[in-house]
């Protein structure tokens, strides 16, 4: 990896963990008041000029309470959850959650590495500690040539 790529990359990684530690926050916020959003993608999650995330396009929510609406396909195919596809089951607060991690995949892995595999996408986030200990690697090989 070239130099320039190890730091642009271990920015980016940065960043996209705090977008999402923003999104899981104002994702615990909507359930905790019984909200679901239910279509949990990048395009619904914004960014202010300050850096503030807000999570937007509340068509398809509804609320935990009403169970109708919950039985409803919905949402976008490439990050709704995979317990969803096929299957007559209840929108979840675990499906939200899952959505928001196929985004923060799609932020971190390259798009060719996960080939639109859903379950691959889920499993590149819980490995992503063994991704950061890579990029120390990296960045490691680099420090040498740093520090005189």
């Amino acid at each position: 990896m070239h130099h320039r790529g190890v730091f642009w990359s271990l920015h980016t990684l940065l960043t996209s963990i705090l977008v999402v530690l923003q999104a899981g926050h104002a994702l615990n916020t909507l359930h905790s008041c019984g909200v679901l959003h239910r279509d949990i993608k990048p395009q619904n999650i914004l960014l202010t000029s300050k850096g503030v995330l807000k999570i937007n396009d509340f068509d398809l929510s509804c609320l935990k309470a009403t169970a109708a609406d919950r039985m409803v396909t919905v949402g976008t195919d490439a990050y709704r959850s995979p317990r969803l596809d096929g299957e007559d089951a209840l929108y979840e607060e675990q499906d939200d959650w899952v959505a928001l991690c196929l985004t923060f995949a799609e932020l971190v892995v390259d798009p060719e590495d996960l080939d639109g595999d859903k379950v691959t996408a889920l499993q590149s986030v819980l490995d992503l500690p063994t991704a950061l200990g890579n990029l120390k690697t990296e960045i490691r090989k680099w420090l040498p040539n740093l520090i005189p």
